[in-house]
């Protein structure tokens, strides 16, 4: 039995050296269970018979191969925990490497999404940028692209503006007659921004001009006033500053007072009345007028 013995033991260092198997002690007694690779023997179970327990020299024998196999599967054991822990560090690392990673992959996302966003917001609004009225309001911009047409790029130059070129109508109409499409901005003492956009040309012909597309704002209120019919979008006169409808500048030849008359200008434009508060029928004070000329 023992020679047997023997020449599994030594089978089984030589098999544990090249971790082709693992070995299970049970601490209560001499019973070994040997687990094998796949495909091989499943277990070896060996005890001791009660005769050859008195044999000191076997046992010694038995027990050096034993303690043998202890310390073999204790060095596979930390061989093991020092490779685990080798490996555990460079996964660390990686992982540390991909955190890094993922965090420069989402800020060139940031980067991409804000260049996108501000690509965005260009398309989305009117270039107002020297606008004393205006001043820089993003929001006011896109209001105003949106309500003259939400779908194409919108260019504008400045043509006249009260504080620069003084308050005269026919100043008014030497920079900005015939000049096609036009915005008129507004701000009055107390604080309104309104305006008129028309895609018809200001002249001083003594006549009015028709059409559907012209229309009244208020920034404040973010209010759009639509024409409600066809006739009398806009009032081209030597002695009227912009004039549609009821609103404008009429017979002050100055750019200094607009008027709004009455609910007057509900016939005309949706709710038009509502774009500067109700004052008896007298003139509102002005502190800037601009127009632009719109390119479309």
């Amino acid at each position: 039995m023992f020679d047997d013995l023997k020449e599994i033991c030594n089978e089984i260092s030589e098999r544990i050296n090249k971790k082709e198997m693992k070995l299970v002690e049970n601490k209560n007694s001499l019973n070994f269970y040997i687990l094998l690779p796949i495909t091989k023997i499943k277990e070896i179970n060996f005890e001791l018979k009660e005769e050859e327990m008195n044999d000191k020299d076997k046992i010694n024998n038995l027990n050096k191969l034993i303690m043998k196999l202890k310390d073999e599967i204790n060095e596979i054991k930390n061989n093991h925990s020092k490779e685990i822990s080798e490996n555990k560090k460079e996964i660390n690392e990686l992982k540390n490497i991909i955190n890094t990673q993922n965090k420069e992959i989402n800020e060139i996302k940031e980067e991409f999404k804000n260049i996108i966003n501000y690509i965005e917001t260009q398309h989305s609004i009117l270039q107002l940028k020297n606008s004393l009225i205006i001043n820089n309001n993003i929001e006011y911009n896109k209001l105003i692209k949106s309500w003259i047409n939400p779908k194409i790029e919108i260019g504008c130059e400045l043509l006249y503006r009260l504080s620069r070129d003084g308050d005269k109508i026919s100043k008014f109409h030497e920079l900005s007659d015939n000049k096609g499409p036009t915005l008129t901005l507004i701000e009055t003492t107390d604080g309104n921004k309104c305006g008129i956009y028309t895609p018809l040309s200001w002249d001083n012909s003594s006549g009015w001009k028709d059409d559907y597309e012209t229309f009244l704002f208020n920034l404040n209120k973010n209010e759009k006033y639509k024409k409600k019919t066809k006739d009398y979008s806009i009032c081209c006169s030597k002695d009227y500053g912009p004039w549609i409808a009821n609103f404008g500048f009429k017979n002050v030849y100055q750019m200094r007072k607009i008027l709004q008359e009455g609910n007057g200008i509900n016939r005309y434009y949706e709710n038009g009345v509502k774009c500067l508060p109700s004052n008896n029928g007298e003139y509102f004070e002005v502190k800037e007028v601009e127009v632009y000329k719109i390119k479309l």
